[in-house]
């Protein structure tokens, strides 16, 4: 068998509500660069690969008038709690140990994924598929595809693991094995159950 992880919420930690709370800028600020950053069409057009990290970081200092240096703080700030969900990269190197193909599916910016690309759990990936590289991204059924078909696996013979439901919805339209990760024991089981 196949599995493909998504890499938000299922190999690192993704939770900005908790990363945003913790940041030294004021209530004002928080609100912001949650509007503006995280919650904007920019974040997705990075991940997408259709506008660099410079242009987003003016864009929101010009749209909330917060200083460059404060939205570039807030990055650097998110991407340090960027933590390895440790259970899901034993899992990983597991699946890689005992045969299974391992391949990765992330919506991420460059930048982000030049941040986490060292971790040692990016060793047992055969292929990862990174949304900016391609100018794709999901829950759009063409990611999806041209994932199959970069991967050389068949949608039946594989499984996605992903936190966001919508993505969970597109990938069984192509017949791919889907499991919905939320971080618990029975979601752990359920990949396994697959083996």
């Amino acid at each position: 068998m196949n599995f493909i992880f998504d890499l938000g919420n299922v190999l690192v930690d993704w939770n900005p509500d908790r990363f945003i709370a913790g940041y030294e800028i004021s209530d004002r600020e928080k609100q912001h660069i949650e509007t503006e950053l995280f919650g904007h069409a920019d974040w997705l057009a990075m991940d997408k690969g259709t506008k660099n990290l410079v242009d987003v970081i003016a864009d929101v200092s010009a749209r909330s008038g917060m200083s460059q240096e404060t939205v570039e703080y807030c990055i650097e700030q998110m991407k340090l709690s960027l933590l390895t969900i440790e259970r899901s990269a034993a899992l990983l190197q597991t699946l890689h140990k005992d045969g299974h193909g391992v391949y990765g599916l992330s919506n991420m910016s460059h930048d982000t994924y030049d941040y986490l690309k060292g971790r040692e759990f990016f060793n047992y990936f055969a292929d990862i598929v990174i949304s900016a590289e391609i100018k794709m991204v999901k829950p759009d059924l063409e990611i999806f595809e041209y994932t199959l078909n970069r991967f050389g696996i068949k949608a039946e013979q594989s499984v996605f693991i992903d936190d966001m439901e919508y993505n969970i919805i597109a990938a069984q339209k192509l017949n791919i094995n889907c499991v919905h990760f939320k971080r618990t024991p029975e979601c752990y089981d359920e990949i396994v159950s697959y083996i």
